[in-house]
């Protein structure tokens, strides 16, 4: 995830209120539902706001977007994470569409960061 070429978006189909079981539900769900569609989601472990969950990450083009919007929705997801290729990250809320830029993707290494981080294949990365 170091080299994109083009947008990585990461969301999750947890939800505060759920149990660990419910949520994992979704999130399995959810994987199935992009492998099914052709996707090839990478499964992450993050921490957003100080709650751990799993999460998905997909790299796609800009007319990806619209279907990750409509997922974010579907899983009463507040938002959700767009990377762009040249690793500028930007908050998209699911309701209004509106976008918050965040600050630059950036590879931490190996050891867990403290604050909110994704873990993707072994390497921990937070936006900065």
């Amino acid at each position: 995830m170091n080299n994109l070429t083009k947008r990585l978006y990461i969301m999750s189909a947890f939800q505060s209120g759920k149990s660990f079981q419910e949520n994992f539900n979704a999130h399995n769900n959810l994987i199935d539902h992009l492998n099914e569609q052709g996707f090839n989601p990478a499964e992450t472990i993050g921490q957003y706001q100080g709650t751990r969950e799993h999460s998905i990450a997909m790299q796609g083009d800009l007319n990806m977007e619209p279907m990750v919007a409509n997922l974010a929705k579907e899983h009463n997801q507040e938002s959700y994470l767009m990377v762009h290729p040249d690793k500028s990250s930007e908050l998209v809320y699911s309701n209004t569409g509106k976008r918050q830029p965040l600050g630059t993707w950036t590879s931490v290494g190996k050891n867990k960061p403290t604050g909110d981080y994704t873990l993707i294949n072994g390497s921990y990365y937070q936006v900065k």
